[in-house]
C-alpha cells in the first residue's frame, strides 16, 4: 500500500542492478532510533549483489583451473558408481585428486566424493576420470537387479492370500 507522495514504479530499470525506490520518512520514536542504532552495528542481513559475483566468478575459475578447462570426463562415470582407490596417492598429486584417493581407501560413490570436495559432479567425474586413466583408481559399477519375474510374485500374493 502506498501511504506517500511516491506513486508506484511501473517498470524494471534499464540496465545496471535493481535498487528499490526510496521509502517515506517513517515518524521518528524512541524505540525506532533503537532499533535504528542495532541495524547499523550489525551487518547487512545478505551479502551485497556485487559482492556475490567475484565469489562466484573465483569459484567457477577455481572449477575449471582444477579440471584444465575440460567439462567431460573420459570415462563413463555416474552418479552411483563406486570408486576404490588402488593404492596410495603418489607423490605430485594434485591436492583435490590425492583427496580422493585418501577419501576412496573404502568404496565411495562418485555423488558422494562431490559433496566431500564441495565441487560440481561434472568436475568431480573428470577428475576421477583421470583417476582411473591413470590406473590409480577402480570403479564399481552398482549391481542392476535382475528381471523382475511376474508369475513368482503372482505366487507369493496368492500364497500370503491363503493364509
Amino acid at each position: 500500500m502506498s501511504t506517500g507522495s511516491t506513486p508506484p514504479r511501473t517498470s524494471w530499470p534499464q540496465s545496471g542492478p535493481f535498487r528499490p525506490p526510496p521509502r517515506p520518512a517513517l515518524p521518528r520514536h524512541a524505540a525506532s532510533d533503537a532499533a535504528q542504532a542495532d541495524a547499523a552495528e550489525s551487518p547487512a542481513p545478505g551479502p551485497e549483489p556485487s559482492a556475490a559475483t567475484p565469489h562466484r566468478r573465483a569459484r567457477l575459475e577455481r572449477v575449471y583451473v582444477i579440471t584444465n578447462g575440460r567439462s567431460a570426463p573420459g570415462s563413463d562415470l555416474d552418479l552411483v558408481t563406486l570408486i576404490v582407490a588402488t593404492d596410495a596417492a603418489p607423490p605430485g598429486l594434485p591436492p583435490e585428486q590425492a583427496t580422493i584417493m585418501r577419501l576412496c581407501r573404502r568404496p565411495l560413490s562418485v555423488a558422494e566424493l562431490s559433496a566431500h570436495l564441495r565441487l560440481p559432479f561434472s568436475a568431480t567425474a573428470v577428475l576421477v576420470g583421470d583417476l582411473l586413466a591413470a590406473g590409480l583408481a577402480v570403479q564399481r559399477r552398482p549391481v542392476r537387479p535382475a528381471a523382475i519375474d511376474h508369475e513368482l510374485l503372482e505366487q507369493v500374493i496368492n500364497g500370503l492370500r491363503r493364509l
